[in-house]
């Protein structure tokens, strides 16, 4: 079986999985190459809640095609032909998140319930303003006022689409839903002392913030920050319309 007819090209066959039950045919389709292999893309702009629940536009990639059997070399067959059409859409909206502030980078592979969607994005902490040298933070924690410069970028993309971040915010846990948060930048708010170098231009977001403390932590000798960001993919051309407007 082969996605839209593709039978000779060994990337558009989908492979068997014998560890379920019933046996599966597995296709990975990639927004890279989708278009090699037949598939058709076909995005669109909605307002819809975002990851949390705030509305917000949100570009929404639909891939569809069909899977079929190939045909046999005769003119007649008494075996029956399969053909499977599909269409599947995908919010282009993603939390990232960095485990904490000790630690250098995260990486997340981003799956929706109606197929497997995969891209990954890279949270990056680095040193300074040329995004060269990744922040190496010693035992004994970040002084205070520390500008630290951070990165969202994708990977598994071609040239179509940039990454736009909708948001980045802190908590003093892992969870990204904890009540208290710190927000560096949202809709057209941002941290004083934050400010973004790069937004929804190219595949990776730039911002840099300084390093500050919970008061919830007075009692600890360290205060740790967890750093997350609500992240979409957009194409290229429609990014600026769904950028906010910063002050």
């Amino acid at each position: 079986m082969a996605l839209n007819g593709r039978h000779g090209d060994a990337h558009c066959r989908g492979f068997i999985n014998n560890n379920t039950f019933p046996t599966v045919v597995i296709f990975s389709i990639s927004l890279a190459t989708l278009e090699s292999c037949g598939n058709s893309l076909v995005v669109s702009t909605a307002q819809g809640p975002n990851a949390y629940g705030n509305l917000s536009l949100v570009q929404i990639g639909n891939i569809s095609g069909y899977i079929d059997t190939p045909d046999p070399p005769t003119i007649i067959s008494y075996l029956p032909g399969l053909l499977y059409k599909f269409s599947c859409s995908y919010p282009l909206e993603y939390l990232v998140n960095n485990t904490q502030l000790a630690s250098s980078a995260a990486a997340i592979s981003v799956k929706e319930s109606n197929g497997t969607f995969i891209s990954t994005l890279n949270l990056l902490l680095y040193n300074d303003s040329s995004y060269i040298q990744q922040l190496s933070i010693p035992m004994a924690g970040l002084t205070l006022k520390t500008r630290v410069f951070a990165a969202v970028k994708a990977s598994n993309l071609d040239r179509r689409w940039n990454v736009l971040m909708d948001y980045c915010y802190t908590t003093p846990s892992g969870n990204p839903n904890d009540d208290l948060r710190y927000d560096l930048f949202f809709s057209c708010e941002k941290d004083p002392q934050t400010a973004v170098f790069e937004n929804g231009k190219s595949q990776m977001g730039r911002f840099a913030f300084e390093v500050f403390r919970f008061v919830k932590h007075k009692n600890q000798k360290m205060s740790t920050i967890f750093l997350h960001c609500v992240t979409k993919l957009c194409r290229a051309d429609d990014c600026p319309m769904l950028m906010p407007v910063r002050l």
